[in-house]
């Protein structure tokens, strides 16, 4: 009794446990004695033998109290050391849960960053490409319509005019869907009401969709958008099939229109600024995607649909679209769960402006004004010399950043409008901007290019800072905006 007291309750237990063992042993002892109790029948003991007996039976309690002190001391000490030793244990499989998580987290952190290099290697690719064949249909446009406006050219000629042009507006389409796939597209960017928008598109969306897939549409609130609206729709069109091929046996697609408060570490995670985002989202009820699928969705020439039916195209066009108006596109889908994208773009509280045509004026002139004009590409820098001179401006040459900074400090009159390439050799095009800025105030600026490469003048064009002509352009083109841009002087 009293070891199994040390052992399980303490060594107080078992000093207790003794003692009542103790005044059980002499209780007995004495009855035995004083012949109140006998062990034999007709039997008892003499005071010598009692206290012998007692004597006895003392020292034994007294050592199995001490053993089962001394064993529920060893047993508490022992049970100490391995509470410590689990604590320690616990800690280090918390520490190790952790760090395989922050490991995990690494890796995926990196996949995403590699995913995203490739994409912009893509991207660096197709805008390289289209920059210099963007120069080269520029000029083609151009001769060809100077030549179709010359009333003294046969029918034939102009016939042969029409043609070259009809080809090479074709090619510049060829251009902007290259650019499209990566985030270099500046477009024709406008405000764009969403509700409308989306109202506007669902009779073409249905008919793309067979009899057995539903469109619901959900509006949380009616944002405005600052997004070239074609680039938008191609986008909204390509989500739209990729969830009619995850339903093969029908089902239903929701689009929906929010908005969402970014704080700055969610921004950063998508290569974002914080602020406040329109959400356009796509879920669909297909059979939905596993991880690793969704891992490299966004990659050019990925697909999962059998041959002959898809490119891998349509969702790296939807993730160049959407970083090219400076937001971002996630996906959430398990699968037969369905599949939910949805596109992050920068929200504004603009008016809806009012669509205009690309040359809306009567006049095609300038009716005079001068223009500094700065294009590394000669044969384009040529072309647009021409003309804006035959739109009746006056014009100054410069082939890169450098040689405009100089043309303007020297120039000893006014200068009305920067007509600038978006990427040109040696300065950045921002810097001419700040100069003309700085130093000419009341110049209005043009920028005329395929796409950019610099992220602060990406921004500007964005948001309306500066006037922007997408090439390639007719002559047209050129002294519409051009004139659009001198109306508007900066504020």
């Amino acid at each position: 009794l009293v070891l199994f007291c040390g052992l399980l309750l303490g060594p107080r237990a078992a000093l207790v446990a003794g003692a009542l063992y103790a005044l059980s042993f002499a209780a007995v002892g004495w009855a035995v004695a004083s012949g109140t109790i006998s062990l034999l029948p007709g039997q008892a003991l003499d005071p010598l033998q009692w206290e012998n007996w007692v004597r006895t039976g003392l020292m034994a309690t007294t050592a199995t109290v001490m053993t089962g002190v001394g064993v529920a001391h060893v047993v508490r000490t022992i049970e100490g050391a391995l509470a410590a030793k689990v604590a320690v244990l616990e800690q280090l499989r918390q520490e190790h849960l952790q760090r395989t998580e922050a490991e995990a987290a690494l890796g995926r952190a990196q996949e995403v960053l590699e995913r995203a290099g490739k994409l912009e290697a893509v991207g660096l690719l197709a805008g390289g490409v289209a920059h210099d064949f963007n120069n080269t249909l520029a000029v083609i446009l151009g001769w060809a319509e100077l030549v179709q406006s010359d009333p003294r050219d046969s029918a034939q000629v102009q016939a042969g005019a029409a043609a070259i042009l009809r080809a090479a507006r074709e090619g510049g389409e060829l251009t902007r869907r290259l650019l499209s796939l990566s985030r270099r597209d500046i477009g024709a960017p406008r405000v764009v009401d969403l509700r409308a928008f989306l109202e506007g598109q669902l009779p073409a969306l249905r008919r793309v969709l067979p009899d057995d897939v539903l469109v619901e549409v959900r509006y949380a609130d009616a944002p405005h958008v600052f997004v070239d609206e074609s680039q938008l729709q191609q986008a909204l069109l390509n989500l739209v099939i990729n969830a009619r091929d995850a339903m093969e046996r029908g089902g239903r697609i929701d689009l929906g229109v929010g908005s969402v408060e970014l704080d700055a570490a969610t921004a950063a995670s998508y290569g974002l600024r914080p602020g406040r985002y329109t959400q356009l989202r796509v879920r669909d009820t297909g059979k939905g995607m596993d991880a690793a699928t969704r891992a490299r969705l966004f990659e050019p020439f990925f697909t999962t649909k059998p041959p002959g039916r898809g490119t891998g195209l349509g969702l790296f066009s939807v993730y160049g679209v959407v970083r090219s108006a400076l937001g971002h596109v996630t996906v959430e889908s398990e699968p037969g769960q369905g599949t939910e994208f949805t596109l992050l773009l920068p929200g504004t509280e603009a008016a809806l402006e009012a669509a205009s045509g690309p040359a809306p004026w009567a006049c095609n002139t300038l009716g005079g004004g001068t223009v500094l004009v700065a294009e590394d590409d000669a044969q384009v820098r040529r072309i647009m010399t021409e003309t804006l001179r035959r739109a009746g401006a006056q014009v100054l040459e410069a082939e890169d950043v450098r040689a405009a900074i100089t043309r303007s400090r020297e120039h000893p009159g006014a200068i009305d409008l920067l007509c600038a390439d978006g990427i040109m050799p040696g300065l950045p095009t921002r810097a001419l901007l700040d100069e003309i800025r700085s130093t000419r105030p009341n110049c209005s600026i043009l920028i005329c290019s395929g796409h950019v490469n610099e992220e602060l003048l990406r921004r500007d064009l964005t948001t309306g800072a500066y006037e922007f002509l997408h090439k390639p352009f007719s002559a047209a083109d050129l002294v519409a905006r051009a004139r659009r841009a001198m109306e508007m002087k900066p504020a």
